[in-house]
């Protein structure tokens, strides 16, 4: 049996944070970690004044009633040590729980649960055959001499109130260099995962080495049977002591605590998953098809030595993106009605992935604002002689979309579209009569808008009698016109055709200066005719 270090100096505590056990139910974002061991799992370091300053993220669950520092079994109180028994001292589990808090969420706190019995064998917490290993008479007599039996009782009552997360041990000390340790060991971490009903690949079990030669330890030898653990135990860890200082042959100093118990956090946070989030949308936010949708997620690495690689975004189980550096964000478009349910997967360096809460973004059917159009011509109750003429333009626009084609009406017969801008349409060779013009615009989406009608009016062409010699006319066809046609009904009777400029000699057509090919709409003409006649300006 190696020697103890008792203590025997009480320490009281005042303004503790108590939660009662029935104050609430089980806390999701509790997470439990139970710590068992002999005399340096009970700490046997100074608690200094750094110590006793405590988020109060970091809770203990009291294994017995201390009425010296204001604590009940069974309740959870923040972790200001002692946190093995009324009177002990700092120990691994204080500042594994600090280190745990400061890398982990703000929404997730920690408890610990300590049962540290000082010169215990590892056979103390089997479930049989430990009678006789309590040397000190530590363990309560409520449990009948049973260390297993008093850790069982408060496990069970912290799992209320949380979830168990997983077993620190550190212990060896008395069984030093036995072979048989690793398997006594696995007894008692099966008999734990099983009464507690536990699934043992989520639940680390992590073992602390023994205090090493060159601090002065006595039991270095024992590690390299802890060695083994691994190979014993499935998802076990060990945790380095190297450099840990001691306060003697068997244990650690404050420093040397500090130490061992950070390491254990690291380890432990290096095993978790990333803590994922999506923070933008919020659930149930509606959009119109087709949407964008923007989606940002929160991410915390738990590992502080770790990265994060890369956040996927899923819409159910389908990937919709990928985001590599902070902010993770994607922006998922052109989405079409429906309701979705997103959720983002972040992956660490260790490998290690952690999903998000899943959130519902509901798309509606489009909301299309209809595009606009109008007539930029002819001028509404505008005229023209016949035969005319006449192009029909339109002006269109989409505030949301793009116009897919202009149609053009004449009443509600259909003159022909233009899918591209500058919209227009030609009508030709019009009979005498009104003419009500629309055009209907489409966008992308199929909605239509119709414009304002312009109505405008081709009339007949003025019949003009002339005298027989020189007339004065004016030309009432739009456009420029050969001047034989437009001439045609007394072309037999006419000998010349002048303008200021030009003339045309019917009888010699074929000489250089026989200029005037064409007569234009609004323009005078001497016209020579041979006799009396009547000039129809209808062209035949």
């Amino acid at each position: 049996m190696k020697p103890i270090k008792l203590l025997g100096r009480a320490v009281v505590f005042t303004g503790l944070l108590i939660i009662s056990t029935s104050s609430f139910s089980q806390d999701p974002n509790l997470y439990i970690y139970l710590c068992f061991g002999q005399s340096n799992m009970e700490g046997q370091g100074a608690i200094e004044t750094q110590d006793q300053t405590v988020d109060s993220r970091f809770q203990v669950i009291e294994s017995m009633d201390c009425s010296n520092l204001g604590r009940t079994k069974g309740n959870a109180y923040t972790a200001v040590p002692p946190l093995c028994r009324c009177n002990t001292k700092l120990c691994p589990a204080d500042y594994f729980g600090r280190t745990m808090v400061a890398n982990l969420p703000s929404n997730i706190k920690v408890a610990v649960v300590v049962i540290g019995i000082a010169g215990c064998d590892i056979a103390l917490f089997g479930k049989t055959g430990y009678s006789g290993y309590d040397t000190y008479n530590i363990v309560p007599s409520t449990y009948g001499g049973s260390a297993y039996a008093w850790l069982l009782d408060i496990a069970k009552t912290a799992k209320t109130k949380g979830v168990i997360k997983g077993i620190l041990l550190h212990q060896g000390e008395t069984n030093s260099g036995q072979s048989t340790w690793p398997a006594k060991v696995k007894a008692v971490y099966d008999n734990l995962i099983t009464d507690l009903g536990l699934d043992a690949t989520k639940t680390p079990f992590e073992v602390g080495e023994m205090l090493y030669q060159n601090q002065g330890g006595a039991c270095y030898g024992h590690n390299s049977i802890i060695a083994t653990i691994p190979g014993v135990i499935p998802n076990s860890y060990v945790i380095s002591a190297s450099g840990c200082p001691g306060q003697d042959t068997y244990h650690f100093n404050s420093a040397g605590y500090r130490t061992l118990g950070t390491r254990y956090a690291m380890q432990m946070l290096a095993l978790m998953e990333p803590f994922v989030s999506i923070s933008s949308p919020v659930t149930n936010t509606t959009y119109n098809a087709p949407a964008s949708i923007s989606i940002t997620a929160d991410v915390k690495n738990p590992n502080p030595n770790g990265t994060i690689t890369k956040v996927d975004f899923y819409s159910g189980t389908t990937k919709i993106g990928t985001s590599t550096t902070s902010p993770y964000s994607f922006t998922w478009t052109n989405v079409a009605k429906g309701t979705y349910s997103i959720t983002a997967v972040a992956t660490n360096s260790n490998n290690k992935t952690g999903t998000s809460p899943a959130i519902t973004v509901v798309v509606n059917g489009a909301t299309n604002l209809a595009p606009t159009v109008s007539l930029t011509s002819p001028a509404n109750e505008a005229t023209f002689p016949a035969p005319a003429n006449v192009t029909i333009d339109a002006s269109a626009a989409d505030g949301d979309g793009t116009i897919s084609k202009v149609s053009f009406y004449n009443g509600t017969t259909l003159l022909g579209e233009d899918a591209a801008a500058p919209y227009s349409f030609d009508m030709t060779n019009l009979a005498a009569g009104t003419y009500v013009i629309t055009a209907v615009a489409t966008d992308n989406l199929n909605a239509t808008t119709t414009s304002s009608a312009v109505t405008f009016t081709v009339t007949l062409a003025p019949k003009v009698n002339l005298v027989k010699g020189w007339n004065c006319v004016g030309c009432p066809i739009q456009g420029s016109t050969d001047v034989g046609k437009a001439l045609s009904s007394i072309w037999q009777s006419v000998e010349t055709v002048k303008d200021q400029d030009n003339f045309y000699s019917v009888d010699n057509p074929s000489v250089d200066f026989n200029s005037l090919k064409t007569v234009d709409w609004g323009k005078g003409y001497l016209v020579k005719v041979t006799r009396a006649c009547e000039l129809d300006w209808i062209v035949k």
